[in-house]
């Protein structure tokens, strides 16, 4: 009788212990959930005088301290005159502050104002 008791209680124990093991597993593995938004930001290009070509670029940032995660682009046209940006670029912005926005830029060759819109997904540092 004495050792089934010992038995009952040895069991017991173990269960317990699993139990705490079991409870404890989820908010060690578990990631806090990041918050991911989008930021915009949109530039017209000025058009070049026929003889050069004009800068253009616009940056998306994401809020101070958040993280940049991709981003894109838009351009808007008007159909007639076509869209053309030499020396082409889309990257993620470096700064001091590390890597927090979208840059898209180029030079504009056209005698045309185009408008350039960058977007940046970002994702909150918590």
């Amino acid at each position: 009788m004495e050792r089934s008791i010992q038995l009952v209680l040895s069991l017991t124990m173990l269960i317990l212990l699993v139990a705490s093991i079991v409870a404890i597993i989820p908010s060690v593995t578990a990631k806090p959930i990041r918050v991911t938004y989008f930021r915009e930001s949109e530039v017209i290009c000025a058009p070049s005088d026929g003889i050069g070509v004009e800068p253009c670029a616009v940056i998306a940032e994401c809020n101070p301290g958040d993280v940049v995660t991709g981003g894109g682009f838009r351009r808007h046209t008007d159909q007639s005159h076509g869209f053309y940006l030499e020396d082409f670029e889309t990257r993620p912005d470096i700064d001091q502050n590390g890597i927090n926005g979208w840059l898209v830029g180029g030079l504009n060759a056209t005698p045309n104002e185009l408008v350039l819109t960058a977007f940046a997904v970002c994702m909150e540092s918590r």
